[in-house]
């Protein structure tokens, strides 16, 4: 497990002092003579801290002496601190019912830092990345409706609405101001390369470049919107931070992006890790553009039609129906209908996971590219 914690993004990035790791448990867990660290899911990949990409931060489930265990994270000592800000602004006291997470303890050194917080959930408590992968989709549901109606569901009901405002600077409040330039500056054609013919075979835009032209450096920014509502979001909402226990009991963890963002965010997000766990099915299958043609062909936002669910790929179907169940929710809760809110917010997403992936293994980051074409297109 040590070699997990060498191997990481955030590990890499202190360099030589990671004895800062000791450190920050030491101050996050004072009196314990003794800690046991496992991965939050036993589903995760037998070399990932997370299936998700978490490029400089590390969540697990750590164990002090006989007690119940804890959830903690370390991440850079700007980020935690920007973590405890949230979590006190928006998170404590304030969600509903008695599944969230609670801050035990925080610490900050140097160059890392660490938040410790309750580990809430019953016996068989995963990840929803897990929970997705065996469980039935009425089941998905059922832990869906949860959050969304019911944990989430008094943010929705305090949006408020903003006029004339781009919705790539709605996601740059969220991400920084900066996070297009910073993510896509280590992209080149050649990354392109593989997916050239299929670009050309559908007329399709490159995606970095159409939102330069189109959003990013254009004097009539084609993310503008005459009205956009805004609530207070999770604002990383991938499959890795929403835990389900076997009483299906579902809350939050990461609270690092919580704030006021669109309030579709967190729906689209969810939809996106979805999509972004497709990485070993063919760019060329017909099934899986089928899926993408059945997803971005909506004026308005609303579940899809049954036809619309039903694929040769039993993965794909799943993941349809679990879409569908995703866009009745965000309707539902927010009462927004405009498709193109959602679509741009999809192609952001796809954007932002392509370049955290690239560094990494940037055969990974082509169906979230050839995604966004198709929504530029």
């Amino acid at each position: 497990f040590f070699n997990d914690f060498m191997k990481s993004g955030l590990a890499q990035e202190i360099g030589e002092y990671t004895d800062q790791f000791a450190d920050v448990f030491a101050q996050l867990f004072p009196n314990a003579s003794k800690l046991k660290f496992e991965k939050l899911d036993v589903g995760a990949g037998p070399s990932d801290i997370s299936s998700a990409v978490r490029p400089n931060s590390i969540v697990l489930k750590v164990y002090e002496d006989d007690l119940e265990p804890c959830i903690a994270k370390l991440a850079r000592a700007s980020k935690i601190q920007q973590e405890i800000i949230k979590y006190y602004r928006v998170i404590s006291r304030k969600l509903t019912g008695n599944f969230n997470a609670q801050l035990l303890q925080y610490a900050m050194l140097w160059n890392i830092g660490g938040a410790a917080y309750s580990y809430v959930g019953g016996d068989g408590t995963r990840t929803f990345t897990y929970y997705y992968k065996e469980q039935s989709v009425n089941d998905i549901e059922e832990i869906l409706k949860s959050f969304f109606c019911e944990t989430w569901k008094k943010y929705y009901s305090q949006q408020q609405n903003e006029n004339n405002k781009s919705l790539l600077s709605l996601y740059s409040q969220v991400w920084g101001a900066d996070w297009y330039e910073k993510r896509t500056k280590d992209f080149y054609p050649k990354d392109f390369k593989r997916l050239e013919n299929i670009f050309e075979q559908y007329s399709l835009p490159q995606p970095i470049e159409w939102i330069l032209n189109k959003i990013v450096n254009s004097q009539n920014d084609f993310s503008l919107m005459d009205k956009i509502q805004t609530a207070v979001t999770h604002g990383d909402l991938h499959g890795d931070n929403l835990l389900v226990d076997n009483k299906k009991n579902v809350w939050v963890i990461d609270f690092e992006r919580c704030g006021e963002g669109h309030a579709l965010q967190d729906f689209i997000e969810l939809e996106a890790d979805i999509l972004n766990r497709f990485e070993a099915h063919n760019a060329n299958s017909s099934a899986y553009f089928t899926m993408c043609i059945s997803i971005l062909k909506q004026k308005t936002i609303h579940g899809l039609e049954e036809t619309e669910t039903v694929s040769e790929d039993p993965r794909i179907e799943k993941a349809l129906k679990t879409i569908s169940i995703l866009r009745s929710l965000a309707r539902q809760c927010t009462a927004i209908t405009d498709a193109r809110e959602y679509l741009f917010g999809l192609l952001f997403n796809m954007i932002f996971h392509a370049a955290l992936v690239h560094k990494r293994k940037p055969n990974r980051s082509e169906l979230p590219l050839l995604l966004a074409g198709l929504i530029c297109h």
